[in-house]
């Protein structure tokens, strides 16, 4: 015997619908999915903090080299790689998902 996911009453096995409540069984989803939320993982949170980070190093580079200030360019290629770095984690964490 199993039970309806809508009402929790017990019905038959083979049952498309449930006697109770009437509502279609099987099609809704289980408590499990229910209960379990989405959580991000290491690897997506890193991508993205490097991503904004990596960002507001080229920007404020950019900023720094409208002013006349050379050294802004190192800054700015710094900022490219941490930017790039969090890209190529935001692709792993997809890739270790599939």
């Amino acid at each position: 015997m199993s039970f309806c996911i809508y009402c929790g009453k017990e019905v038959s096995e083979d049952a498309l619908v449930c006697p109770y409540c009437g509502k279609k069984l099987g099609t809704g989803p289980t408590p499990a999915e229910k209960q379990i939320p989405k959580q991000a993982s290491g690897l997506e949170v890193a991508g993205v903090s490097l991503g904004v980070i990596g960002a507001v190093a080229v920007v404020w580079a950019g900023i720094s080299m409208g002013s006349g200030d050379i050294r802004g360019v190192g800054f700015g290629f710094v900022g490219l790689g941490i930017f790039l770095m969090g890209i190529l984690f935001l692709v792993l964490a997809t890739r270790s998902k599939l």
